[in-house]
């Protein structure tokens, strides 16, 4: 009957016990170390939907497939070595449960069980090739690449051969009639020579050395991701971590726990870098090279014999964080989110990254003159251009919109933010809206002099106590005025009042009588459209397309409505341009960067976005941001567009083109 012989041929089963237990024994003790460095982060909050959790697993871990999108050889070679690694270890799980508890590996089954470790083991050895393959032939370059690296892809290959040249041996000095269940062994075992039996020895203690040497590396190498990524991939479906200034001083951690595992699943394979608009623009910033410094000195300052001096309760030395906070790259970032949407790990630098500003900011280290001033500036006025609190409804005073600020209750406010409210370029953003909503008959209302600044600016550069302050002042204003339904103007405002606000609230104790709903003014025109409360009076007859604002498409998820919008627009040509919805390219001024002077690059972000709207040909360059319309409209005159595109916000083209409600 076909079956297996675990220790066939083998003596000495005791120094394999002990190897083993040696291995498992480093193996464990390297997990628990990194185990005890993420407990020593902020604690973990919120509940998961498990539904998202499931969708996380099968899609990103087990299908992985962030590594195929944009990259299929990469995908493939990932899936190979990934599935043939987890087989392979699934099959010497099975083997020792048949040898040890219950002996089931025989007929039929073995026969199945053969043939399928043979058909996963060399998917295994032909992903580990095509791993060889890319990183030093198609990526030649382009990747991070340390010692390391080909030492554990040449470990990986030589405990994936010698284990089929273990099989090979066997078979040769033990025939059996049931090889073609064994194809890759028996295939082999043509060009082994010299002794079977002892040649089996020598490459079975050689393959059962590697095999072990690989269990004990395994939590000190970047293989650890396959523990520390996968567990990322689920933590990343947890509520968004939001902490007060007074958990962080009771808690006293520098970073949380999620971070900390995200630092141990990265694997530096550099897409996060390659999809950086800071980086692509010739700047320093590096979101893979960033990580590897804080996870450095997070090693550095949890190290082993730190771990040891805890254990045995004596004092240890604190590590300065001061090499970790220095230098200007974290103030790059444009917090686009195109590194968190690229990594195969999800990532979240965006994070990271803040807490370093965070750190900056606290000690007043290296932080850019104009953000202290802005800082300082909306602190003051309540926003970041320096107008006058009783100024800030001006822009609408010819509009005849009703101003909650003057009396009154509203259900639905129109929020405009600050550059809209004070900026003349941008008011007219505001006043289009505000006309197109006029049309539709739309019940609303605005905050007038009532409003005050979103935040953005202050959670995106880490000043948490100002970010507390404006949070608590706006809740304020909307109980107040009995505000269900909010409609913003920017995807920064958007994202604050959505997603970010809702956090905050719950920690800071604020009490609201229920929900406040909150849309981008795209999303409430994209519906006006459909109802028919708009109609349009004439067409465009221009080649346009349209710029996803990286906060209201990658952070908010919003990429149809404002295309539902353009192609309902009679007489356009609409093309996208080549780098669209999740893939769009930043226009560098999210993050406070359109408040900072603009750092040493070979060119800049918005140029770079620029010139991808005039390879398609477009006359139109539509965004929805004012933000982006500020960013743009300087790069065409920068760039040497001017004349050939222009830049409208999508609410001045269909305040434009469209006519009073008709019954």
């Amino acid at each position: 009957m076909p079956e297996r012989e675990v220790f066939w041929n083998i003596s000495h089963h005791w120094f394999f016990y002990l190897l083993a237990f040696l291995s498992v024994l480093v193996f464990f003790g390297g997990c628990y170390r990194s185990l005890w460095i993420w407990r020593k982060g902020r604690p973990l909050s919120g509940n998961p939907l498990f539904g998202s959790i499931l969708g996380g697993i099968l899609k990103d871990i087990l299908g992985n497939a962030k590594i195929f999108s944009g990259d299929f050889f990469g995908g493939l070679m990932h899936l190979f070595i990934m599935w043939g690694f987890l087989a392979l270890f699934l099959g010497t799980v099975l083997s020792a449960f048949d040898e040890y508890i219950f002996h089931f590996l025989q007929g039929g089954v073995y026969l199945f069980y053969s043939l399928t470790l043979d058909i996963f083991g060399l998917l295994f050895i032909v992903g580990l090739i095509m791993a060889l393959i890319r990183r030093y032939f198609i990526k030649a370059g382009k990747m991070n690449n340390l010692s390391e690296d080909p030492l554990i892809v040449f470990l990986l290959l030589a405990i994936g051969i010698t284990g089929f040249m273990v099989e090979g041996y066997r078979l040769v000095a033990k025939p059996e009639p049931w090889t073609s269940w064994e194809p890759v062994g028996a295939y082999l075992a043509q060009f082994l020579f010299g002794n079977p039996f002892r040649g089996h020895i020598i490459v079975w203690w050689i393959h059962i050395l590697l095999s072990l040497i690989f269990i004990a590396f395994l939590p000190f190498s970047k293989l650890f991701h396959i523990i520390a990524g996968s567990l990322n991939i689920i933590l990343e479906k947890f509520p968004s971590e939001v902490f007060t200034l007074d958990e962080k001083e009771k808690i006293s951690a520098e970073f949380s726990f999620r971070q900390l595992v995200a630092l141990d699943a990265c694997t530096r394979c550099n897409r996060c870098e390659n999809k950086c608009p800071s980086n692509l623009s010739g700047e320093a910033l590096s979101p893979r090279a960033m990580n590897q410094k804080i996870k450095s000195y997070i090693k550095s300052k949890y190290s082993i014999s730190r771990l040891i001096q805890e254990l045995i309760n004596k004092p240890a030395k604190e590590v300065s964080r001061a090499e970790v906070i220095k230098g200007e790259e974290a103030w790059m970032c444009t917090t686009c989110r195109a590194c968190v949407e690229e990594c195969p790990l999800t990532i979240n630098n965006l994070d990271l990254i803040r807490e370093i500003r965070t750190f900056k900011v606290e000690e007043g280290t290296e932080v850019p003159a104009l953000v202290g001033e802005t800082l300082e500036v909306i602190f003051k006025y309540g926003n970041p251009y320096q107008g006058a609190k009783a100024k800030r409804g001006e822009w609408a005073k010819e509009l005849g919109v009703k101003d909650l600020s003057l009396g009154g209750e509203a259900e639905l406010v129109y929020f405009v933010g600050c550059g809209p409210a004070y900026d003349s370029r941008l008011q007219r953003i505001a006043q289009s809206v505000v006309k197109i909503f006029k049309k539709a008959e739309l019940n609303f209302s605005i905050l007038g002099n009532k409003e005050n600044c979103c935040g953005d600016m202050a959670k995106r550069v880490g000043e948490e106590g100002l970010l507390e302050e404006l949070i608590a002042k706006n809740y304020e204003t909307f109980g107040g005025y009995g505000v269900k339904g909010i409609v913003t103007t920017c995807p920064h405002g958007l994202k604050m009042l959505r997603d970010e606000y809702p956090l905050y609230r719950k920690k800071l104790g604020i009490e609201l009588r229920e929900e406040i709903k909150v849309e981008h003014y795209t999303e409430v025109i994209a519906w006006l459209l459909q109802e028919k409360r708009l109609n349009f009076v004439k067409g465009l007859r221009k080649r346009v397309t349209y710029h996803d604002p990286c906060y209201l498409g990658r952070h908010c998820g919003i990429y149809d409505p404002p295309r539902e919008i353009i192609r309902k627009i009679p007489e356009v040509e609409f093309v996208e341009m080549v780098r669209n919805r999740r893939n769009s390219f930043c226009c560098g001024g999210g993050g406070g960067r359109i408040w900072m002077e603009e750092f040493p690059a070979r060119e800049k972000i918005s140029e770079i976005r620029v010139r991808d709207a005039a390879e398609v040909g477009a006359e139109v360059l539509i965004t929805a941001c004012p933000f982006c319309l500020s960013m743009l409209e300087d790069a065409v005159k920068t760039a040497g567009y001017e004349g050939k595109i222009e830049v409208k916000d999508l609410g001045e083209i269909l305040e434009e083109l469209t006519g009073d409600l008709i019954f």
